[in-house]
């Protein structure tokens, strides 16, 4: 058998050596900071793609499921599998990962923001997501479309959808070793 037709197979158990159970579409391009870092934690049987656009990083991937995270977000890869599994069991067609929230301000830093009338940025609030990669083809999402449309387009498709917690990078660090 071909490895094209090795990489369209879906495994009940690992994959044959070589072969990714999961892509890993890290978007905000090579030279983001946090990409050696992310690239570290990813998951064995995963394959990171490291690349500025979604649609780049879809026409690269061969595995049949597919995981999309942002390098900017606050996500550890090493919770990849949290969210790409169910997809890979066949449990549902899209998991969206969301951060677990994070202690709160403290009182004077809040009321400093509210009285100086700064907002903080929304960050995205599902920063990772994995679905099949034949599936994400067929909705006909591209680019930034894709990514930010994903879960409406999904479950207008009648995709079986979830959201699991995931630990931040953040709480990675903390938790890592200190040399």
């Amino acid at each position: 058998m071909s490895s094209d037709a090795d990489s369209r197979l879906t495994y009940a158990c690992a994959p044959p050596l070589g072969v990714a159970r999961v892509d890993v579409v890290v978007t905000g391009g090579p030279g983001a900071a946090t990409v050696p870092w992310l690239l570290s934690r990813v998951p064995e049987g995963y394959r990171a793609i490291v690349v500025d656009d979604v649609a780049e990083g879809l026409a690269a991937s061969t595995a049949p499921v597919v995981a999309l995270l942002d390098a900017g977000a606050d996500v550890d890869p090493a919770e990849l599998p949290r969210v790409a599994e169910p997809v890979v069991r066949g449990s549902v067609d899209l998991v969206l990962g969301r951060p677990r929230p994070a202690a709160p301000a403290p009182w004077h830093r809040r009321v400093a923001a509210a009285v100086l009338g700064r907002e903080h940025p929304t960050p995205d609030p599902t920063p990772v997501r994995a679905a099949r990669r034949e599936g994400l083809s067929a909705l006909g999402l591209a680019g930034t479309d894709l990514v930010q449309q994903l879960a409406a387009a999904a479950e207008n498709a009648g995709w079986r959808v979830a959201e699991v917690p995931v630990r931040s990078a953040s709480e990675a660090r903390a938790a890592s070793p200190k040399p």
